[in-house]
């Protein structure tokens, strides 16, 4: 059947979907087929399709794009009507099918696809039953038949099991409950998020309804069995001493394959939070075993007895772990035992007042003052009990302490990164969970630098002027930009030199593509001295050094007329130290120092060519937005060249050589400008795509005769796509 305007072409269905060779796709083309037209029967009838190899059907004017070097073919099928569609697959499928009056035919579908030549056929079904799904039609298969209808008509089925139909088939589940009701059952489902508008309790039975897919009704089936049992088949039991993973191991020993309340075998699971062990299926008759044995588990000889464990760190280096730890329990150990002498001296005072009043043959009872309130009870309070921790504002960390007894002993192991802690029985617990917390994944920030020199002259007093593509007003900081108009300076009528002097910095806007750096016009004035990117952890530094090292006599010898002497290497290099710290709001706190050290051509003196060093050095606290870039510049250094021109010869004769020549003096200097732009990398997808902008990146400066650098790198340009 094929609508007017919107042909459909079976070499289209044969190219998408057939699994031969293209010369079978070719002999498909010759068994073209039509269904029959749905206005050519009464209203009311069913509409069937049948195999005519009479008719034919005119090609579609959608497109089909094959690649011949990889035999691959693409399907863009686009507005093609459901009938249509029902019709060429039905029969790609070999199934006769018949599709019910209440069906839409006339909606539209569009199909897009990638090579699809190795499909099979269960690939196709997924296809068919996706674009079904969108249309609101289900697909019911009755022998070689499939019959099409909206898909409010669903089969009910009693549980998900014993059931042929499909797990994506929309079906009315009928779940008869046997312990709970079904009120009780549906505030289950809606509490832990069952979509409880498509789970309908019957009232006053234990019978639910599920309508939804058989899939879904198989999950809720699988959640009714958690909570659908007899009266005291769960019990838990909340441990004192032993670990609660431990003791529920050995209970499962214990009650192996012994069967429970309602036939299924008995299970025990541990619950770390609470350190409690929950017994699953337990019959009223072993629940009294159960329980005796939990106690005889839970047991211990001495809980003040010293255990040593091992602990791997998966993340976090166990020298950093480990400092961390010594210090939280030395500092809980000095408190506890400062505690104690505190109780001590207290108690001791009561009891010397008491035995002095006793001594003196006078009531213990405090006398009263003439507003009838008692004096000195301040001087006198009641001795707390040995569970009694003095202060409130700690919490915890107050019980904790009050425990400690004994110091913890801490020793990291580096070479296999694990920690072996010794401590009581019953603080490892608390141990586990503290380090736990502690070796923990960290988020990276990835940060792209660029340092730049900018050589100035008499004609340029700072050197750079900023400016800020399209409109808006930046975010900008510095002591010396509070006043800075940047309207004026973005359009060129104020120059920075006007707006700000000294250590500057500028921050783009997030709205902004970039800040613009314009520098001299000769382009020979501005050089890259570096651009490294970085990629750290939360908290941790990162330094990125380049140079080298300058030789610097230091002492000679002579032995034997041999003069020797010895050397002393200074660095002249550039290095980039950064600390990152990354807030919740994903601002980004950067601890950052930037050195440029140098060696200029001038010397101590004539008879001394020791080198001089000239270094340039920031060193900021800066927070920005992640992904926001910020531009640090204003070091500025200036001096004086001295340049000898005239005649040649004749201008270096002693004492009239000024006649044939003259010193000139040049004014210059240079500014460091650092730009910096953090990212914030929290997942694997991130991480790939900053690579893949680090690759475009390189990639863009490599030129037609660097092949062999790609291959080196393997860093291959990657295909633009192709336009549908």
């Amino acid at each position: 059947m094929n609508t007017p305007g919107k042909p459909v072409s079976w070499l289209l269905i044969a190219s998408m979907f057939s699994l031969n060779l293209p010369g079978a796709v070719a002999q498909e083309e010759t068994n073209q087929t039509q269904a029959v037209s749905a206005e050519n029967v009464p209203p009311g009838t069913a509409i069937t399709s049948r195999r005519d190899s009479s008719t034919s059907i005119p090609p579609v004017q959608t497109g089909v794009t094959r690649d011949a070097s990889k035999s691959e073919v693409a399907i863009n099928w686009e507005n093609v009507t459901l009938k249509d569609c029902i019709e060429v697959l039905s029969r790609d499928l070999g199934m006769e099918f018949i599709i019910s009056p209440s069906v839409n035919v006339t909606q539209e579908v569009s199909i897009r696809a990638g090579d699809v030549t190795s499909w099979n056929r269960e690939n196709k079904l997924e296809l068919f039953d996706a674009i079904l799904d969108t249309a609101g039609v289900q697909r019911i298969q009755r022998g070689r038949v499939w019959v099409f209808a909206p898909s409010d008509i669903r089969p009910v089925i009693t549980g998900s099991a014993g059931s042929d139909l499909a797990d994506g088939q929309p079906v009315i589940g009928v779940i008869q409950l046997k312990s709970i009701s079904g009120a009780q059952a549906q505030q289950f489902l809606g509490t832990i998020g069952g979509k409880p508008q498509r789970v309908f309790a019957m009232g006053g039975t234990q019978t639910i309804i599920v309508i939804g897919t058989k899939a879904f009704l198989r999950q809720v089936e699988e959640l009714i069995a958690m909570v659908d049992v007899p009266p005291s088949v769960m019990s838990h039991y909340v441990l004192k001493n032993a670990d609660a993973e431990d003791v529920a191991t050995e209970l499962g020993n214990v009650f192996y394959r012994q069967i429970g309340s309602n036939g299924q075998p008995i299970r025990f699971f541990a619950v770390a939070r609470r350190n409690a062990v929950v017994a699953q299926n337990i019959a009223s008759g072993i629940e009294q075993e159960v329980e005796k044995w939990v106690k005889f588990l839970d047991e211990t000889d001495n809980l003040n007895e010293r255990v040593t464990k091992v602990y791997r760190m998966q993340v976090i280096e166990a020298d950093v772990i480990g400092k961390t730890l010594s210090n939280l329990y030395s500092d809980l150990y000095k408190q506890s035992q400062l505690r104690e002498r505190e109780r001590g001296k207290t108690a001791t005072k009561i009891a010397k007042a008491g035995a002095g009043a006793n001594g003196g043959g006078k009531s213990a009872a405090p006398s009263a003052d003439s507003k009838g309130s008692p004096k000195n009870q301040a001087a006198k309070p009641a001795a707390p009990s040995p569970n009694q921790t003095s202060g409130g504002g700690n919490g915890g960390m107050d019980g904790i302490a009050s425990s400690m007894d004994e110091e913890v002993i801490i020793h990291s192991d580096k070479d296999t990164n694990t920690l072996i802690i010794n401590a009581p029985a019953e603080m490892h617990r608390e141990i586990e969970k503290t380090i736990k917390e502690l070796d923990k994944s960290r988020r990276q920030v990835l940060i792209e630098t660029a340092m730049v020199e900018v050589v100035l002259d008499d004609g340029m007093d700072f050197g750079v002027e900023w400016a800020v593509q399209g409109g808006g007003n930046p975010a900008h900081a510095g002591a010396q930009m509070s006043g800075l108009e940047l309207g004026a300076l973005a359009a060129g009528t104020t120059p920075l030199t006007e707006a700000a002097n000294g250590f500057t910095y500028f921050v783009k806007s997030n709205d902004e593509k970039w800040a613009l750096i314009q520098a001299a016009k000769d382009e020979d004035r501005l050089q890259v001295l570096s651009s490294p990117t970085v990629l750290t952890r939360d908290g941790m530094e990162a330094e990125v050094s380049f140079g080298s090292e300058v030789p610097i006599q230091q002492s000679s010898v002579t032995d034997a007329g041999k003069e020797n002497f010895s050397y002393d290497y200074r660095d002249a290099k550039i290095t980039l130290t950064v600390t990152p710290h990354i807030d919740d709001d994903q601002m980004v706190t950067l601890n950052l120092e930037q050195t440029v050290r140098r060696v200029v051509e001038n010397t101590i003196s004539t008879d001394n060519d020791a080198p001089v060093f000239r270094t340039r050095e920031i060193r900021s606290n800066l927070q920005v937005d992640d992904g926001q870039t910020i531009i640090l510049g204003g070091l500025i250094e200036r001096g004086d060249r001295e340049e000898r021109v005239g005649i040649p010869f004749l201008m270096d004769i002693p004492f009239i050589g000024f006649l044939f020549g003259r010193t000139s003096v040049t004014k210059e200097g240079t500014e460091i400008l650092m730009i910096m732009t953090p990212y914030v990398v929290d997942s694997r997808d991130e991480t790939d795509l900053l690579t893949r902008d680090f690759r475009r990146k390189v990639l863009g400066g490599l030129n037609k005769t660097s092949a062999d650098i790609r291959t080196l790198y393997d860093l291959q340009e990657e295909a633009p796509e192709e336009a549908n």
